[in-house]
Order: structure tokens, then C-alpha cells, then sequence
């Protein structure tokens, strides 16, 4: 059985889209001080906000990098990731290059990877491979190389593709590559979110309005 404190912490929420405005992320970090959230993500340019609004508290910041589409040089990903840890970023979520791996470029893939975990040195990075794009096969080489590139989590989704996490993907990263997993976007309800930490997860990305959902209802039904 999971506790309501250890699920709070599973919570990773941010307000990423293009049109979210300044007073919904402090609203978003004003909802992870009540709730206890593991991290609020904001992209570059309001990692400082959110470090101040944060402050004093065991939430983690995180970062984004080459969102949503992964497409962006190395160097410019590790160029951001300095940055973000610069400014006060705890924890690194980057986009695979998927263009490239479509192509079967791995080797490149695999240093792209490599190059922003060397740069956040003992921050956690995730790799998000949007998994809505890859066939079975595919989601376990991406798998395998953000592994071996030396992330600790792969990530399913962006949010912004033609799909986000489905538990099938989460069941096929968990029994053949071992490796953590954070279940992104599509999970509203607490039934949903137990599934996905029962099949593997250990990071339930979400926003802040799905994740008091989750945890309220979490509580209500009795579910500790």
C-alpha cells in the first residue's frame, strides 16, 4: 500500500504551455506547498519564479529541455541545462531527439543523452521518448539507450503528442528494461494513477488540478 504523503511526492507538475501566464505558475506552486508535491516544473525563462516562490520548502524545481520536440543541438540542449541548473533547477526532463532516432541514428541519439546527464552532473535526468510515435521495439530501444546514455528515468510524453501514457507502454519499459519510469500526461483520476505506479511508475507527471484531484479522492475513498 502507498501512503497519501509518498503519492504526493510521485506528483510532478508544471504549467508548460505557451499560454500560461506568470500568475499561474505561482498558483501552481502555491498548490504544491499546500499539497506537498515532489517538483513544479516551469520552462527556462521562469525557473527563477519558481525557485523564490518555492523557497524554504522541500519541492524540487524542474526544468524542461528542447521542449516539446527534442530537435535541438546538443550543444544548445547542454547550453540550456547549464543555465538551468545555473538559476537554481533541481531536476532535468529533456526530450529525446526523435527525428533522429526515427532515422536509426542511436549513436547520436545516445550522445545527445549523455552530453545534458554529464552537464547536470548529479541531477536527475529524465528522457522523454514520446512514446505515441514508436512501435513496440522502438519504445524499447529508446528505452535501453536513455539507459545506457546514463539518465534515470525514461518519460513517456511531452503532453503535446497524438497521445500520452498508456499503462501498455509503462508494463513494456518495466519488463524489458530496468530502468525508472515517469507516467506523463492523460492521468486524471486516482484509479488511473494507482495503475500506472502498480504496472511501474515512480514519477506520475500531471498538472496541478489532476494531481489535488488524484490526491483528494485518494484520501476520500479510503484508498491509504
Amino acid at each position: 500500500m502507498i501512503s497519501l504523503e509518498l503519492l504526493a511526492k510521485m506528483m510532478e507538475c508544471g504549467r508548460l504551455e505557451p499560454y500560461s501566464n506568470k500568475n499561474e505558475i505561482i498558483k501552481l506552486c502555491d498548490q504544491a506547498k499546500e499539497y506537498n508535491f515532489g517538483i513544479v516544473y516551469a520552462n527556462l525563462s521562469y525557473i527563477p519564479l519558481i525557485v523564490g516562490e518555492l523557497k524554504y520548502t522541500k519541492i524540487l524545481v524542474g526544468v524542461p529541455i528542447s521542449f516539446p520536440f527534442g530537435s535541438t543541438s546538443m550543444e544548445m540542449k547542454i547550453q540550456e541545462t547549464k543555465q538551468a541548473i545555473s538559476e537554481g533547477a533541481q531536476e532535468i526532463d529533456m526530450v529525446m531527439n526523435i527525428q533522429r532516432f526515427k532515422s536509426g541514428e542511436y549513436n547520436y541519439v545516445e550522445e545527445d543523452i549523455s552530453g545534458v546527464v554529464e552537464e547536470a552532473n548529479n541531477y536527475i535526468t529524465k528522457v522523454i521518448i514520446e512514446t505515441c510515435y514508436l512501435d513496440k521495439k522502438e519504445i524499447i530501444d529508446a528505452s535501453n539507450i536513455v539507459k545506457k546514455a546514463g539518465a534515470k528515468f525514461v518519460k513517456t510524453s511531452t503532453g503535446y503528442g497524438k497521445y500520452c501514457s498508456r499503462l501498455v507502454d509503462i508494463i513494456l519499459i518495466k519488463d524489458n528494461v530496468d530502468i525508472g519510469i515517469k507516467a506523463a500526461g492523460d492521468i486524471e483520476d486516482v484509479y488511473t494513477c494507482i495503475k500506472m505506479i502498480e504496472a511501474g511508475a515512480t514519477r506520475i507527471g500531471t498538472n496541478g488540478e489532476d494531481a489535488i484531484n488524484i490526491l483528494d479522492n485518494f484520501k476520500i475513498q479510503n484508498l491509504i
